[in-house]
């Protein structure tokens, strides 16, 4: 698995545990098309961000996944492709690039309340999965995730593990990781092992105990090699009326 040489087995067989829970969000390619050998057309979705399933008809992600719109998405998993029922920004959702006056490019991004929910149909089997794991916030550690080993999961670069099919890529866990900095309900993980990447937002930060798997945040930045930032979960998040929805 990636950066990671000394896994345990019990830990291995918790990340196989929740691997099916994380998804990926892809989008219709404007440039692509596949042909069949009958010379039949059909579009080619590409990855563009990673969520997770949190109840048995609710995924989260996050919010800047959805800053060119929400048309022509598609959420896969490792069963197939789940309906979409509706979509859900935080109210409170704030993005603001940082531009360099002189060279005219960004930066740096600040966003806050990087949240959305997705809504989806029912799927039995994924509702098996829910239902046989305990993933969940800590209350204690969410306040203050500082302490502990932290690892990232998403279908950003580097693909390595638990495969989803052509065109899909490749689910990866990074870590283990440590809080750098935190401001209020941001917070900054400079990298000493590849971290979270392009790709992986919307993905899971997760925390693994005896007995339990902890869902902290979720991804909002990451280059991979330096940094990574996120959003830490809060009571609003689970709220539905503190998200203004769409299909």
């Amino acid at each position: 698995m990636t950066n990671q040489p000394n896994l345990t087995q019990h830990l291995i067989n918790q990340i196989r545990d929740v691997s099916p829970l994380i998804l990926s969000i892809q989008k219709r390619s404007s440039t692509f098309i596949r042909s069949d050998d009958n010379g039949l057309e059909s579009d080619i979705f590409e990855h563009k961000c990673s969520a997770v399933m949190i109840q048995r008809n609710l995924v989260l992600t996050a919010a800047h996944c959805f800053d060119d719109g929400n048309r022509d998405i598609r959420l896969q998993s490792s069963y197939g492709e789940l309906t979409v029922l509706s979509i859900g920004i935080h109210n409170q959702y704030h993005r603001k690039d940082l531009i360099d006056d002189y060279w005219k490019y960004v930066y740096d991004i600040h966003i806050e309340n990087d949240y959305a929910l997705i809504k989806i149909a029912e799927h039995t089997q994924l509702i098996a999965e829910l239902n046989t794991l305990s993933l969940g916030t800590n209350p204690t550690t969410t306040s203050s995730p500082t302490s502990g080993a932290l690892y990232v999961m998403g279908y950003g670069q580097v693909a390595n593990i638990f495969g989803m099919g052509e065109g899909e890529g490749q689910l990866r866990i990074s870590g283990p990781l440590a809080v750098s900095q935190q401001q209020g309900l941001r917070l900054e993980i400079r990298h000493n092992v590849k971290g979270a990447c392009q790709g992986d937002s919307g993905g899971p930060l997760l925390s693994f105990s005896d007995h339990y798997i902890w869902l902290l945040g979720t991804v909002s930045q990451g280059d991979c090699n330096t940094f990574s930032r996120y959003q830490v979960l809060s009571q609003t998040v689970f709220d539905l009326n503190n998200f203004r929805w769409s299909k």
